[in-house]
């Protein structure tokens, strides 16, 4: 049977804790025989086997100051955690331990501070007031989706003319700038859409009119918000060489066509059927709007106090991945 902790708490807020820790020397006495256990195979003793050595040889050998630092460390191990666990203490970070009296081997008090991790004071959800977000269906959403079944639906027709937009192309490509290859910028049998603005602005009209088999070389001027900082904002020089061009012959929106991308007899269900998708994720969307919104005011009004060492752990945590990508980008550069 484990003897119960005495603690003494001298402070208690919600974000730091001060108290006192005093073990019993019953228990303090069943840590020293199983610390001298521990140590007893690295005594000398002349007339002992190793390991065989009585407890006041152990201490005369290893000397004292050893043997009680070890016996105080393993109650302090042991005897914090039981001290959390019965006090049930939210600490966020290590503690700070002092020893306020050690008698060998019979007595043991010692102090620890630890900060908290405060419980939140949450407001009165029920009387916040947000104004519920409309549900709104962007416009030409319903026509973007019926194009786009049309496209799936299309019928392919490799042609020799130049491109047009609506096009599905192939071709290579190869960027440079300042007369030297662009990372990243160089592919072969590269598909395209023209008109799906997948590629960089401007580039994708560029192609339009280009021929099978034909080049062409010219200038694209990346966007100051591009992902890759080094071309943000860059003219980069492409020479394209179009390969193959498709014709997407699109179907027209019937009671026929309906009938192969669902389970609708009429154009009519069809249309209805998209229409009835997008107001469901308009509400689903405005739904979910509405709850951030009750969130972000149930946070303002409620109240919170972050411990310090939780502070500074995050703190420490941005600093090294800061450090972490200086360091990746002065190994780019």
């Amino acid at each position: 049977m484990t003897l119960p902790l005495t603690l003494n708490f001298t402070k208690r807020s919600d974000n730091q804790a001060e108290f006192t820790v005093t073990v019993p020397a019953e228990r303090l006495e069943l840590i020293r025989k199983h610390v001298f256990d521990d140590l007893r195979p690295r005594a000398k003793a002349p007339g002992f086997r190793p390991g065989k050595a009585p407890d006041h040889l152990v201490e005369r050998s290893l000397g004292s100051s050893l043997v009680q630092s070890e016996v105080v460390d393993h109650a302090l191990q042991q005897t914090y955690s039981e001290a959390l666990s019965q006090e049930k203490l939210p600490v966020v970070a290590a503690p700070e331990v002092s020893i306020v009296k050690f008698v060998p081997y019979t007595e043991l008090e010692y102090q620890v501070t630890v900060e908290l991790l405060a419980k939140p004071k949450l407001a009165d959800y029920k009387k916040i007031k947000v104004k519920r977000p409309a549900t709104v269906v962007p416009s030409g959403k319903a026509e973007e989706m019926l194009q786009d079944l049309r496209r799936r639906q299309a019928t392919r027709l490799e042609v020799t003319r130049p491109a047009l937009m609506g096009d599905e192309v192939v071709f290579d490509f190869a960027g440079t700038k300042d007369g030297e290859a662009v990372p990243g910028a160089t592919a072969a049998k590269q598909t395209l859409a023209l008109g799906s603005g997948n590629f960089i602005p401007g580039f994708e009209d560029q192609l339009v009119g280009l021929a099978p088999d034909k080049s062409k070389t010219f200038d694209i001027t990346f966007p100051k918000d591009y992902h890759e900082a080094k071309l943000a904002g860059q003219v980069v020089t492409f020479v394209v060489t179009m390969r193959t061009i498709t014709e997407m012959v699109l179907p027209e929106v019937d009671d026929a066509f309906a009938t192969t991308v669902g389970p609708f007899k009429t154009a009519a269900e069809l249309k209805d059927d998209i229409n009835d998708r997008l107001q469901s994720d308009a509400e689903e969307n405005a739904a979910r709007e509405y709850e951030t919104l009750v969130l972000d005011e149930l946070i303002a009004k409620s109240t919170y106090h972050a411990p310090e060492a939780l502070v500074r752990q995050q703190l420490d945590s941005l600093k090294s991945e800061m450090e972490r990508n200086l360091a990746l980008l002065r190994a780019k550069s």
